[in-house]
């Protein structure tokens, strides 16, 4: 019986070790992957901040923007829903599902990236269009926010000529995301075009090659191009934020689970070495008596 329990402690102590050293696995590549994260954040912002000023020293008019990238503001419109590929990131998801029920806006098509997300959104009885081919190809995020622009061009050609929205987790620290959603098209408020600003006037001079009108679409695209890298980027990182905390959490209740059956093992070899104690102090007396 006690060869019997022993072996029921080994399987069960070494199912436990599998599994916390997968968590470790876990828990060192999204740390890993966080600090790399934190700083292209961080310069990608300063990135995007640039362009942004930048394109507000143009003074366009509202008809300079491409007529692709205008939008009306009563037409059907268009979300993008940012998530994560899997599990393991606490109530990331049902958080940005909770945000997405308290939004009082229609949309025409919804988008979404991350195959946990786009499953939770299926369930819930949502219907979503999941971009298979993001699935496995965010590490070329650049390149995903440039297909996902053109997409939302020709969306609007097939009538789709709403703003299009972003929901996505937003960083705000290593305990914190806010659920949150962005406009990214039209690219610019109207506050920001037909206004001339101080830096127009002291560069007045300036020879812009090609010609301005060119520059400035340029600058335009790129501002855009960064704006929904900086979302997708930004939204991985708070995925990889809920899956430190969430990997933190299982390392510990795995501790928990290992100690448990050290105690339990421990109780029952006592118990087996107290019971044959007394079988042989049993057997002492009566051959004794």
């Amino acid at each position: 019986m006690m060869m019997n329990s022993y072996r029921a402690y080994l399987n069960d102590s070494e199912e436990v070790r599998d599994v916390a050293e997968t968590i470790w696995v876990e828990e060192k590549l999204a740390i890993s992957d966080y600090h790399r994260l934190r700083k292209e954040v961080t310069s990608i912002k300063d990135y995007t901040n640039v362009l942004k000023q930048q394109l507000e020293t143009f003074n366009v008019d509202a008809n300079d923007i491409p007529i692709q990238l205008q939008r009306n503001e009563f037409g059907q419109r268009v979300l993008l829903a940012v998530g994560g590929e899997k599990g393991l990131v606490g109530d990331t998801h049902h958080r940005l599902l909770e945000k997405f029920g308290r939004m009082k806006t229609d949309y025409g098509r919804i988008y979404v990236i991350g195959r946990k997300m786009a499953k939770m959104m299926s369930e819930s009885g949502i219907k979503v269009d999941f971009l298979e081919e993001t699935s496995g190809n965010m590490s070329n995020v650049l390149g995903v926010a440039q297909d996902l622009l053109q997409r939302f061009i020709s969306d609007k050609e097939l009538g789709l000529d709403g703003p299009v929205d972003v929901l996505y987790p937003s960083f705000v620290s290593v305990l914190e995301y806010v659920p949150t959603l962005k406009r990214l098209l039209p690219p610019l408020k109207s506050k920001d075009v037909n206004q001339q600003s101080t830096s127009e006037v002291v560069n007045a001079g300036i020879l812009y090659e090609p010609s301005k009108r060119k520059v400035f679409l340029w600058v335009l695209q790129r501002y855009m191009e960064l704006a929904l890298y900086e979302i997708l980027i930004e939204a991985q990182l708070s995925i990889l934020t809920a899956r430190m905390i969430s990997m933190e959490n299982a390392a510990s209740q795995a501790e928990e689970i290992a100690a448990k059956l050290r105690a339990r093992y421990s109780k029952e070899r006592k118990r087996v070495i107290s019971q044959r104690q007394i079988e042989i102090f049993v057997a002492h007396s009566v051959i004794g008596g």
